[in-house]
């Protein structure tokens, strides 16, 4: 299994990464990173005017499968866009995160079934 490096702070440094990328400014990125049989998830959005960041943290919730930790990213992703959306009103601007969401969440089920 991969060695994950965690800093002084409980946050990974090498994290799992599952992207997607419309271009440099709209971006989706998923990650997760295990340590002492738990896995840790955390999560990068990037829209045109602004952002949200959430490091792999220690500080985090616990999933018992990197799958699990995977789905609550997403959600987590999908309840941020939602409330960019809440916020500034501007459902035109996230079209792309929702469908790469929608995305993500069809890959991550067709994956469970293997």
């Amino acid at each position: 299994m991969k060695q994950y490096e965690w800093n002084e702070h409980g946050v990974c440094l090498n994290p799992n990464k599952i992207e997607k990328r419309f271009d440099n400014y709209n971006y989706i990125v998923i990650k997760t990173a295990y340590s002492d049989g738990w896995w840790y998830e955390g999560r990068d959005l990037s829209y045109a005017t602004g952002g949200v960041g959430c490091p792999v943290s220690l500080e985090g919730d616990k999933f018992s499968t990197e799958h699990d930790a995977i789905m609550a990213a997403i959600g987590h992703a999908t309840n941020d866009v939602q409330n960019w959306v809440n916020y500034h009103g501007k459902e035109n601007l996230v079209k792309w995160h929702k469908k790469a969401l929608n995305e993500l969440i069809f890959g991550q089920r067709q994956m469970s079934l293997f």
